[in-house]
């Protein structure tokens, strides 16, 4: 036994990078973490001129997740305050790098995205999905899903507060 515990504890050192599962999740939340900090950022970023001239405010907030694998955290969020004759709030909020379940969106499903963002007012909601790092699409009030861009967001606030 004492080789096969030699052999074991070889292999160890020789493997650099091999990681622990709670080496490896942490890693995914870090990167998690930060795209959704990019990813407010960029969103707060194209409201910015809105905000300059009083139509609207950017609040910037944390919201508490829990995931099974990844233990309780925090995480960024967005509230925008539309200032017009109907004051409205827009929430920017993830709801979790595992917690996605399949979306349908036209008349196919979409699987296999890494993070879930939901963009809500009152009961309308659009869903911004993580396909990788770095990488959004956005799914308007039964649309396609497109690229986050900024004109595709600006598209579905507009749905979203009307």
């Amino acid at each position: 036994m004492a080789g096969m515990h030699a052999l074991l504890e070889k292999l160890r050192k020789e493997a650099p990078g091999v990681k622990t599962v709670e080496e490896h999740l942490e890693e995914k939340k870090a990167e998690w973490l930060a795209d959704l900090n990019e990813l407010m950022d960029r969103i707060a970023g194209w409201l910015a001129d809105g905000q300059a001239e009083g139509l609207l405010h950017v609040e910037r907030r944390t919201v508490d997740l829990a995931e099974e694998d990844l233990g309780p955290y925090e995480a960024p969020a967005l509230w925008l305050h539309v200032r017009t004759t109907r004051p409205r709030t827009v929430k920017v909020e993830p709801k979790g790098m595992r917690i996605v379940g399949v979306i349908a969106a036209a008349d196919r499903r979409i699987v296999g995205a890494r993070g879930r963002v939901d963009v809500t007012c009152g009961a309308a909601r659009a869903i911004l999905l993580r396909m990788g790092a770095g990488d959004w699409k956005l799914v308007a009030q039964g649309g396609e899903a497109v690229d986050l861009t900024e004109d595709a967001f600006s598209d579905a606030l507009g749905e979203l507060i009307e």
